[in-house]
């Protein structure tokens, strides 16, 4: 669910997703939803994403009435930028930034080939946030997927930049290794992860990429 409403002192009236009804979701008065939402911050020139765990306290025909329960929540952790990405992996592109953070704050060797060898087999915590607006003539190609995609991967390969930055690692390959399983019922935060064995794919990602190929036979018309 999105913030397209308003808010009235305590209670938060949003306009009714169509995709509750579509989806078979059933909602009644007492349960607990999280409404995602992102605020552009000019000065980073990125969108900072934000979640409010909120009780449905009213359904009506075209208007849900909810009321927090407590703060809004800022995402934590650092942002990087996905290159590309696939049903069983993704790929980042690198930065000083990012690699200091994967290093723990130790030195980051001047070598590519050995940072890489240190890094291979790193875990990562992913969280996806896709952006999910689409006009209404290509309404009916927008994927079913959450608004924030949690995911456990595996640093598993590295590309050297062959530009500018000749020499440097200039992005990680990260195959999807986990998914979530169950969320504490207190924080709503996932709490157990289940691996992706054999040749199973991360169903998220597989959705986007069916809406994708959908959309491009459309404009490719």
């Amino acid at each position: 669910m999105g913030l397209d409403g308003e808010a009235r002192g305590t209670q938060i009236h949003l306009r009714r997703p169509a995709a509750l009804k579509k989806d078979g979701v059933d909602l009644r008065e007492g349960d607990v939803v999280i409404l995602n939402f992102a605020l552009r911050e000019f000065v980073q020139g990125a969108d900072v994403h934000h979640r409010w765990v909120c009780r449905v306290q009213k359904l009506g025909v075209k208007v849900i009435t909810v009321r927090p329960k407590g703060v809004i929540q800022k995402q934590t952790g650092l942002p990087v930028v996905l290159r590309d990405f696939s049903v069983s992996g993704a790929c980042l592109q690198n930065s000083p930034l990012l690699e200091t953070y994967l290093m723990g704050g130790e030195r980051v060797p001047d070598d590519p080939t050995k940072l890489m060898s240190q890094l291979t087999g790193t875990g990562l915590l992913l969280s996806f946030y896709p952006r999910l607006f689409f006009q209404k003539d290509l309404a009916i190609y927008r994927p079913n997927i959450p608004p924030v995609i949690p995911v456990i991967g595996e640093i598993v390969r590295g590309g050297i930049d062959s530009g500018k930055d000749a020499g440097r690692l200039a992005n990680y390959g990260v195959a999807f290794r986990f998914d979530p399983a169950d969320y504490d019922p207190m924080t709503y935060d996932v709490q157990s992860w289940e691996p992706l064995r054999a040749l199973r794919e991360n169903s998220h990602f597989k959705e986007v990429h069916r809406a994708l190929n959908g959309l491009l036979a459309y404009l490719e018309r």
